[in-house]
């Protein structure tokens, strides 16, 4: 050839050009969907994932009701988030994109531009659940001393009542000197 650099540019089904590692890379889809060895991938993300994406929209760009496509590229971002982090961490590193992108004024229109703050989000999200951890454990250490509290002080009260009228009044006059 005349220009050897259009080789680098040959499709997979040319010459010279490794089988495998196309079928590995694949190819995009303007569907979404990705083409490998000349396979589309028709995974759907689950509802879950859709019922995420709706939730990024109607946060970020305060559109109810958004349509998407169950093999759509943002079903399958929100898939893997939720896959990776869980239900309760994936939204709250929508909010937590959502009140960062608005410090900037960066308008994301689609759900992919959240990917910039997951590391930070879940930083977030793990620390405020072990500040909460911590809170439940205190307030727990707290109910079971007042229940002690609780406790002694009926034992005090029956172990009075059980006292003879001047075992109680020799009580009440030693207490009281």
């Amino acid at each position: 050839t005349l220009f050897p650099y259009t080789t680098l540019f040959r499709s997979s089904d040319s010459v010279g050009v490794n089988a495998a590692v196309a079928e590995e890379l694949g190819e995009w889809t303007p569907e979404g969907a990705t083409r490998l060895a000349g396979k589309t991938n028709t995974a759907k993300a689950s509802e879950k994932a859709l019922e995420l994406v709706r939730y990024f929209h109607r946060r970020a760009r305060g559109v109810d009701g958004y349509e998407i496509a169950p093999a759509s590229k943002e079903g399958v971002q929100a898939d893997e988030l939720l896959r990776t982090h869980g239900q309760e961490a994936a939204r709250f590193v929508v909010d937590y994109a959502v009140r960062e992108a608005a410090k900037t004024r960066f308008a994301m229109r689609f759900f992919g531009a959240i990917s910039q703050y997951i590391p930070n989000a879940i930083q977030e999200f793990d620390a405020r659940r072990k500040r909460n951890r911590a809170e439940e454990e205190r307030m727990n250490a707290e109910a079971a001393r007042e229940e002690e509290i609780r406790r002694q002080y009926e034992k005090g009260r029956q172990a009075l009542a059980a006292l003879s009228p001047e075992a109680r009044d020799a009580l009440y006059a030693e207490v009281r000197a």
